[in-house]
């Protein structure tokens, strides 16, 4: 199978970016935002090559959307098109997943 590209909403990307910049105010000395930051690209490199090994999380209008955890604190959500692969969300699961809305 060949590998998909990978295209982030700007949504995804912003919740992505603040999410680093806020481990990096909280957490500078530890690295915990790079630490993250190498675990996101780690999944997203699998998902390139995998696209279906997240799990389903709902379906909206006949599109799958699927949730794969990147560390215990943080899901991607995404979906998966013929030729590329759309994150619709860069998600802290310490939230009540009834505020995810997808676009």
């Amino acid at each position: 199978m060949r590998k998909l590209s990978i295209k982030w909403t700007d949504e995804a990307n912003q919740e992505y970016i603040c999410t680093l910049n806020r481990l990096k105010r909280m957490y500078g000395a530890l690295k915990v935002h790079v630490k993250i930051k190498e675990k996101v690209n780690e999944v997203v490199k699998i998902l390139s090559s995998f696209p279906f090994s997240g799990a389903v999380f709902m379906e909206i209008e006949e599109m799958e959307i699927r949730k794969i955890v990147v560390t215990s604190n943080y899901s991607i959500f995404y979906k998966v098109l013929d030729e590329e692969i759309i994150i619709v969300s860069f998600w802290n699961n310490k939230q009540d997943l009834s505020n995810l809305t997808f676009e």
